[in-house]
């Protein structure tokens, strides 16, 4: 299993607060160490994708053979938008 980050994810992750970053960044390899880190998700229907929380903001990933590609980092608020 591999996670990969989007270039709009990056880009989404490099315009919050160092705090925030290392947190989320922290957590994201928190859930790669696990076997199957889909037991920390939910999936949201409407848009396709799995998300962890990560405190007021959102991973959202989809899965592709094993693998999770990072699509989007956004605060709560504004994630279901």
């Amino acid at each position: 299993m591999n996670i990969y980050i989007t270039r709009k994810a990056q880009i989404e992750l490099a315009s919050l607060s160092t705090e925030i970053q290392n947190r989320i960044s922290d957590k994201i390899r928190f859930f790669a160490q696990y076997r199957d880190p889909q037991v920390f998700a939910k999936y949201i229907p409407t848009e396709k994708v799995y998300r962890w929380r990560v405190g007021n903001y959102r991973i959202f990933y989809e899965r592709h053979d094993g693998d999770f590609f990072i699509m989007k980092i956004s605060r709560r608020d504004k994630a279901y938008d």
